[in-house]
């Protein structure tokens, strides 16, 4: 809710715009964070679809917030969040997740 009475009415006059606009925002500086990082799975190389492509923190106490559901931040700081990231296919991340795959993290970020 804006303070300002001309915004609050032009928000909601925009508003299905301005919220399309946001989403797409937000999906183009993803899919540059994950080309930026290397753009395919760090532990099997999948590369086929971008948005398949998942942000694994390796240290979860330095996460300071989930790149993939981040609201506001601009590129630059999703970027440096990524940066203590593995980037994971969905499938590679699961296995992550549930214990079936433990990476060598050393290993597997050698660019980091």
């Amino acid at each position: 809710m804006h303070k300002n009475p001309r915004k609050e009415r032009f928000y909601q006059k925009h508003k299905a715009a301005i919220i399309t606009q946001v989403i797409e925002r937000r999906r183009q500086n993803k899919a540059l964070v994950r080309i930026l990082l290397g753009g395919q799975c760090e532990l099997c190389g999948y590369s086929r679809c971008l948005e398949a492509l998942e942000f694994h923190h390796i240290n979860p106490q330095d996460k300071k917030f989930s790149v993939s559901t981040a609201r506001n931040p601009n590129v630059e700081k999703m970027f440096l969040e990524a940066l203590k990231c593995s980037l994971l296919c969905r499938n590679c991340h699961m296995d992550v997740e549930m214990g079936h795959v433990v990476p060598d993290w050393e290993t597997v970020n050698v660019l980091k």
